[in-house]
């Protein structure tokens, strides 16, 4: 099994493209993607895309360093609502990257 780690499916999704591209994953062996959301901006589309791709495309919530901005702490903020919940279950899988640079 081939899982894909890291993937910004963003602008195949705005082309129209991101149906062929999971087909080519797929045929190439690839049985998983990990959108990796990098801010406020895109977390609701990667859902929608993992959604549509159930089994396939799974997605991250969170910031990239380089995205930060004066609105971190809003982002932040944002971030806590997408935490899981009773109601929503948190995926089998997680995981944490501290880019700081220590």
């Amino acid at each position: 099994m081939l899982i894909d780690t890291h993937t910004h499916l963003e602008g195949f999704a705005r082309k129209g493209e991101l149906d062929a591209v999971v087909t080519r994953a797929r045929q190439a062996g690839v049985s998983r993607m990990i959108t990796i959301g990098t801010g406020p901006e895109d977390w609701h589309l990667y859902r929608e895309l993992a959604a549509q791709h159930a089994g396939t495309v799974d997605y991250t919530v969170g910031l990239h360093p380089c995205s930060v901005d004066a609105f971190w702490e809003r982002a932040v903020a944002e971030l806590e609502a997408w935490a899981p919940t009773p109601a929503a279950p948190p995926p089998d899988r997680c995981s944490w990257c501290d880019c700081r640079g220590n």
